[in-house]
Protein backbone atom coordinates (compact mmCIF):
# COMPACT_ATOMS: atom_id res chain seq x y z
CA UNK A 1 0.00 0.00 0.00
CA UNK A 2 1.53 3.42 -0.91
CA UNK A 3 0.95 6.11 1.92
CA UNK A 4 -1.85 8.47 1.06
CA UNK A 5 -0.45 12.58 1.13
CA UNK A 6 -2.12 12.62 4.62
CA UNK A 7 -0.22 10.06 5.97
CA UNK A 8 3.34 11.87 4.46
CA UNK A 9 4.51 14.67 6.95
CA UNK A 10 5.72 18.25 5.08
CA UNK A 11 7.86 19.80 6.33
CA UNK A 12 9.71 23.46 4.49
CA UNK A 13 12.35 20.50 2.67
CA UNK A 14 11.46 17.25 3.45
CA UNK A 15 8.79 14.09 3.02
CA UNK A 16 8.25 11.92 5.44
CA UNK A 17 6.92 8.79 4.03
CA UNK A 18 5.87 6.02 6.26
CA UNK A 19 8.17 2.88 5.80
CA UNK A 20 5.14 0.51 5.37
CA UNK A 21 6.19 -3.21 4.64
CA UNK A 22 6.04 -2.75 0.93
CA UNK A 23 8.79 -0.16 1.58
CA UNK A 24 11.00 -1.94 3.93
CA UNK A 25 10.57 -5.51 1.66
CA UNK A 26 11.78 -3.19 -1.08
CA UNK A 27 15.15 -1.99 1.09
CA UNK A 28 15.80 -5.80 1.66
CA UNK A 29 15.86 -6.66 -1.80
CA UNK A 30 18.00 -3.77 -2.54
CA UNK A 31 19.00 0.02 -2.96
CA UNK A 32 17.32 0.00 -6.44
CA UNK A 33 14.04 -1.37 -5.09
CA UNK A 34 13.93 0.77 -2.46
CA UNK A 35 14.69 3.37 -5.02
CA UNK A 36 11.86 2.51 -7.28
CA UNK A 37 9.40 2.03 -4.84
CA UNK A 38 9.83 5.49 -3.17
CA UNK A 39 10.11 7.78 -6.68
CA UNK A 40 13.70 9.09 -5.50
CA UNK A 41 17.09 8.73 -5.53
CA UNK A 42 19.12 6.46 -2.68
CA UNK A 43 22.62 7.38 -2.66
CA UNK A 44 25.48 4.82 -2.68
CA UNK A 45 26.48 5.70 0.67
CA UNK A 46 22.86 4.06 2.17
CA UNK A 47 22.00 3.18 4.55
CA UNK A 48 22.47 5.84 7.36
CA UNK A 49 24.63 5.55 10.64
CA UNK A 50 23.14 3.19 13.00
CA UNK A 51 20.42 1.62 10.83
CA UNK A 52 20.77 -1.89 9.85
CA UNK A 53 19.16 -5.31 8.48
CA UNK A 54 18.24 -5.51 11.91
CA UNK A 55 16.40 -2.77 12.35
CA UNK A 56 14.46 -3.11 9.30
CA UNK A 57 13.54 -6.23 10.23
CA UNK A 58 12.22 -5.17 13.84
CA UNK A 59 10.41 -2.79 11.82
CA UNK A 60 8.65 -5.19 9.86
CA UNK A 61 7.89 -7.40 12.59
CA UNK A 62 6.21 -4.35 14.59
CA UNK A 63 4.33 -3.74 11.08
CA UNK A 64 3.10 -7.32 11.16
CA UNK A 65 1.82 -6.83 14.73
CA UNK A 66 -0.33 -4.02 14.27
CA UNK A 67 -1.42 -1.46 11.43
CA UNK A 68 -0.81 1.72 14.34
CA UNK A 69 2.76 0.80 13.27
CA UNK A 70 2.29 2.29 9.98
CA UNK A 71 1.42 6.17 11.46
CA UNK A 72 3.70 5.80 14.31
CA UNK A 73 6.62 3.99 13.23
CA UNK A 74 9.91 4.44 10.41
CA UNK A 75 9.90 7.42 8.21
CA UNK A 76 12.16 7.56 5.11
CA UNK A 77 13.53 11.17 4.94
CA UNK A 78 13.36 12.57 1.45
CA UNK A 79 14.36 15.87 0.71
CA UNK A 80 12.53 17.48 -2.17
CA UNK A 81 14.51 19.90 -3.97
CA UNK A 82 16.33 19.59 -6.64
CA UNK A 83 14.63 16.43 -7.06
CA UNK A 84 13.44 13.45 -4.32
CA UNK A 85 16.41 12.46 -2.58
CA UNK A 86 16.54 9.72 0.39
CA UNK A 87 18.37 12.00 3.26
CA UNK A 88 17.94 9.64 6.24
CA UNK A 89 15.40 7.43 8.32
CA UNK A 90 13.59 7.94 11.80
CA UNK A 91 10.04 8.23 13.12
CA UNK A 92 8.16 6.68 15.65
CA UNK A 93 9.68 3.87 18.02
CA UNK A 94 6.27 2.72 18.98
CA UNK A 95 1.89 4.15 19.08
CA UNK A 96 1.79 6.83 22.28
CA UNK A 97 1.30 5.52 25.46
CA UNK A 98 0.66 7.11 29.01
CA UNK A 99 0.68 10.35 26.97
CA UNK A 100 4.84 9.82 25.83
CA UNK A 101 6.03 9.06 22.14
CA UNK A 102 9.88 8.17 21.69
CA UNK A 103 11.42 9.39 18.04
CA UNK A 104 14.81 8.37 16.36
CA UNK A 105 16.52 9.83 13.29
CA UNK A 106 19.32 9.40 11.46
CA UNK A 107 20.98 10.92 8.30
CA UNK A 108 23.31 10.16 5.32
CA UNK A 109 26.81 11.63 6.31
CA UNK A 110 26.58 13.56 3.06
CA UNK A 111 23.41 15.58 4.79
CA UNK A 112 24.22 16.07 8.15
CA UNK A 113 25.00 19.94 9.10
CA UNK A 114 22.39 21.35 7.04
CA UNK A 115 19.46 21.51 9.27
CA UNK A 116 17.74 18.56 8.08
CA UNK A 117 17.52 16.27 10.82
CA UNK A 118 16.02 19.11 13.04
CA UNK A 119 13.48 19.99 10.49
CA UNK A 120 12.56 16.40 10.76
CA UNK A 121 12.17 15.97 14.35
CA UNK A 122 10.44 19.40 14.34
CA UNK A 123 7.65 17.56 11.70
CA UNK A 124 7.58 14.21 13.75
CA UNK A 125 6.90 16.31 17.60
CA UNK A 126 3.81 18.61 15.12
CA UNK A 127 2.07 15.29 14.26
CA UNK A 128 2.99 13.68 17.32
CA UNK A 129 0.97 16.81 18.88
CA UNK A 130 -2.11 16.36 16.63
CA UNK A 131 -2.41 13.01 18.93
CA UNK A 132 -4.49 14.93 21.94
CA UNK A 133 -3.03 12.46 24.48
CA UNK A 134 0.21 13.26 23.83
CA UNK A 135 1.70 15.23 26.58
CA UNK A 136 5.65 14.61 25.55
CA UNK A 137 7.87 13.82 22.85
CA UNK A 138 11.16 12.12 23.90
CA UNK A 139 14.46 11.17 21.94
CA UNK A 140 17.29 9.32 23.65
CA UNK A 141 21.46 10.18 22.29
CA UNK A 142 24.95 8.65 23.27
CA UNK A 143 26.62 11.51 25.17
CA UNK A 144 29.42 11.61 22.87
CA UNK A 145 27.02 12.17 19.75
CA UNK A 146 27.19 16.03 19.99
CA UNK A 147 25.84 16.87 16.37
CA UNK A 148 22.84 14.74 17.67
CA UNK A 149 21.94 16.53 21.50
CA UNK A 150 22.24 19.93 18.92
CA UNK A 151 19.58 18.37 16.68
CA UNK A 152 17.26 17.86 19.40
CA UNK A 153 18.40 21.31 21.10
CA UNK A 154 17.24 23.07 17.98
CA UNK A 155 14.33 21.32 17.36
CA UNK A 156 13.10 21.82 21.08
CA UNK A 157 14.13 19.46 23.14
CA UNK A 158 15.86 19.73 26.55
CA UNK A 159 17.53 17.22 28.90
CA UNK A 160 15.66 15.45 30.87
CA UNK A 161 18.10 13.13 32.41
CA UNK A 162 19.51 9.63 31.97
CA UNK A 163 17.83 7.27 29.38
CA UNK A 164 17.03 3.80 29.15
CA UNK A 165 20.70 2.57 29.15
CA UNK A 166 22.64 4.31 31.97
CA UNK A 167 25.16 5.87 29.24
CA UNK A 168 22.33 7.29 27.02
CA UNK A 169 21.09 11.04 27.88
CA UNK A 170 17.34 11.44 27.38
CA UNK A 171 15.55 14.55 26.00
CA UNK A 172 11.87 15.30 26.10
CA UNK A 173 9.78 18.29 24.61
CA UNK A 174 6.14 18.75 25.62
CA UNK A 175 2.70 20.90 24.92
CA UNK A 176 4.05 23.89 26.49
CA UNK A 177 7.00 23.45 25.34
CA UNK A 178 5.90 23.52 21.60
CA UNK A 179 5.26 27.22 20.22
CA UNK A 180 3.23 28.72 17.10
CA UNK A 181 3.10 26.04 14.38
CA UNK A 182 4.34 23.09 15.78
CA UNK A 183 7.99 23.94 16.26
CA UNK A 184 9.55 23.67 19.33
CA UNK A 185 10.85 27.12 21.43
CA UNK A 186 14.43 27.60 20.89
CA UNK A 187 16.64 27.88 24.29
CA UNK A 188 18.07 31.24 25.47
CA UNK A 189 21.94 29.28 25.92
Amino acid sequence: MTPTDNQVIHTPRLDLVPATLAALQAELAGRVALSEHLGADVPPSWPPPLYDVDAIRWMLARLSESPAHERWGARYFLRRVPHPVAVGIGGYKSPPTNGEIEIGYSLLPEFQGQGLAAEACSGLVARAFEEPDVRQVVAETLPDLRPSISVLERAGFHRVGGGSEEWVMRFAITREDVGEGGRGRRSSQ
